[in-house]
């Protein structure tokens, strides 16, 4: 029962990492988006 419990345990803490990795790239992606443009406009000015 305890090797059940540690897979499924395991499982779980792997695919909520993915998951977390996934959003803060994404998020990471469109804050290096506002980031670039941000400079652009700066720079311009």
């Amino acid at each position: 029962m305890n090797w059940w419990l540690l897979s499924v345990s395991s499982v779980l803490v792997l695919a909520a990492g993915t998951f977390t990795a996934l959003v803060y790239w994404a998020n990471w992606d469109l804050i290096s988006g506002k980031n670039t443009k941000a400079d652009k406009r700066a720079k311009s000015r």
